[in-house]
């Protein structure tokens, strides 16, 4: 695992963070999110398991760029600099989310893996500051810090937790080869 924080220059970081919050750029809206599994950890978030719950906060945007080893979107230029600086050998899947501010910390899925038996690496880039957070299957916990980015293993298992301090938490999610 590695975290590198001012990951890109300042220019870089407020053109992802500003191309992906304008009025045009495009959010697909994800109904749920899957808050059924057991979480083990002991700082744990909050979870009210109902079904209001689940309508009124784990729900989140999506954007996919690039998937199954092509690119999917028209905005793929907005991630350039991330892509060139990261300088994978392969790209297998890129997408951002955006969660809107939860009134406690919600974890957004169980374990998971991003991709069913893919053994590369997966980097997380944090477009915006807040106390939402990634948690890791170790119990590795790396707070959301505008232009840090995290690697790790593919098959390692993780979660994302969310904000209650921003209007929202944005991510980029690549899955690559190294």
């Amino acid at each position: 695992m590695e975290i590198i924080d001012n990951f890109l220059s300042d220019e870089d970081a407020d053109f992802i963070e500003g191309s992906l919050l304008s009025n045009s750029f495009p959010w697909y809206y994800n109904k749920e999110l899957n808050i059924d599994a057991p979480f083990p950890w002991k700082e744990r978030a909050s979870l009210l398991n109902t079904e209001k719950t689940k309508e009124n906060y784990l729900f989140q945007f999506v954007h996919p760029f690039y998937k199954d080893y092509t690119d999917c979107s028209e905005y793929i230029n907005v991630i350039d600099p991330l892509i060139f600086k990261l300088g994978p050998t392969a790209l297998v899947r890129i997408k951002a989310n955006l969660n809107p501010i939860t009134p406690e910390h919600y974890y957004y899925d169980q374990w998971h893996t991003d991709i069913c038996d893919f053994k590369g690496q997966t980097a997380i880039y944090y477009v915006n500051t807040n106390n939402g957070f990634t948690l890791l299957e170790d119990g590795t916990k790396v707070n959301c810090v505008k232009n840090r980015l995290l690697i790790f293993d593919s098959t390692k298992l993780h979660t994302g937790i969310s904000c209650t301090d921003q209007k929202y938490r944005c991510i980029i999610n690549l899955n690559y080869y190294d």
